[in-house]
């Protein structure tokens, strides 16, 4: 639906879903150039992680991305707001393994839960990190994912050993027995 669009699309608004329902997501918060004027105004502590609030397809995510002080995060955040013309989601950076997590079928809790907290009802991504002790966290979501060989397909492939003809029936299958 729209409204699941919209609540997908949004990253501040989809980490605040995940919070009210108690999904466990890093700690945030939203700037934009000139907001933190000194390092003790930053609300949590480095290292950090930036990208854009809204956009798709790790557009805005760079090198640079993860800083470690008060100059990296001034250039990161005016950078997003120049190329992306965003405001910048900040968040704790979460230093383990990241996963893409397909939505129609074999699903792990924390996946199933932020995809229906965010209105999904067919199929969809959530992407899903690991903090330095090994708990997963919502990361984003994409309700609407690509259908060539990016992402959503590799992670049918990875996780249900599924042939991209099976993947498309499946989808199919999934949005026709919803009506």
């Amino acid at each position: 639906s729209k409204a699941a669009l919209d609540n997908e699309s949004d990253k501040n608004r989809a980490k605040k879903i995940m919070q009210k329902n108690n999904i466990r997501t890093a700690d945030f918060f939203i700037t934009n150039p000139g907001e933190y004027l000194n390092e003790n105004a930053i609300p949590i502590s480095f290292p950090l992680f930036i990208k854009p609030v809204t956009g798709g397809d790790s557009r805005g995510v760079d090198k640079n991305s993860i800083v470690f002080n008060f100059e990296s995060f001034t250039a990161k955040v005016l950078d997003i707001k120049i190329k992306q013309n965003s405001p910048s989601l900040v968040e704790t950076y979460l230093a383990g393994k990241e996963y893409s997590v397909g939505i129609f079928d074999k699903l792990s809790k924390l996946a199933e839960d932020s995809f229906k907290a965010l209105g999904g009802k067919s199929l969809g991504r959530i992407d899903i990190k690991m903090d330095h002790f090994g708990i997963p966290h919502f990361i984003e979501a994409n309700l609407m994912p690509g259908l060539r060989t990016g992402y959503f397909y590799r992670s049918c492939v990875l996780n249900l050993d599924m042939s991209y003809e099976d993947m498309i029936f499946s989808i199919a299958n999934t949005g026709l027995s919803s009506h």
